[in-house]
């Protein structure tokens, strides 16, 4: 969990070890400037395709109470929030899980891969016992995607998207542009 307070993450960087101040960083722990970008919300990180290494994180909303009353008004924060676009993390590239997912597929002997929408829903499968599943990240679901599963699944792709507007219209998109059947 990324700590809710400016000031707890800039005092924790500011101890090390000993206790001792770092005054290299003193002038980037002015926590009056200093904002974590996944502060309040649950961690995930996101590894290659190998399962080896962290190429970014993803991160859920947990609001508190003043943080609802703050959405009931205007703004509202993004409910899940990823690493900023880099030359390591594409998200168009990545399917969360992709790594376990295969690992699952050969130990069981099967081919099909599920695709859903967020890691949460990804993790959630995965708690019951449907270690084939990844994630797309979003309903933004890229023919760079759809490539690296069905080249996973020998193409077998069961797409399993969330029953909202944005999930019916990725499911419309998917299906009649043909970027399903240019998979792999």
């Amino acid at each position: 969990l990324a700590v809710q307070t400016k000031k707890s993450q800039v005092n924790g960087l500011r101890k090390m070890g000993n206790g001792t101040t770092v005054k290299a960083l003193e002038p980037a722990l002015d926590y009056t400037s200093l904002m974590d970008r996944f502060r309040g919300r649950l961690m995930v990180p996101i590894l290659d395709e190998s399962g080896k290494k962290v190429i970014g994180f993803g991160g859920r909303e947990i609001p508190s109470p003043e943080e609802v009353k703050r959405q009931l008004s205007d703004y509202k924060a993004p409910k899940y929030l990823n690493s900023p676009e880099s030359a390591v993390f594409e998200k168009k590239k990545i399917l969360f899980g992709l790594s376990m997912a295969k690992r699952t597929l050969k130990r069981d002997g099967t081919d099909a891969l599920l695709v859903v929408e967020g890691y949460m829903d990804a993790i959630s499968l995965w708690d019951v016992g449907l270690g084939g599943a990844v994630a797309s990240m979003g309903t933004a679901i890229s023919p760079e995607q759809l490539d690296a599963a069905a080249k996973t699944s020998g193409g077998r792709i069961v797409l399993c998207l969330d029953n909202d507007d944005a999930g019916i219209a990725a499911a419309e998109r998917i299906c009649s542009n043909g970027i399903l059947a240019e998979a792999a």
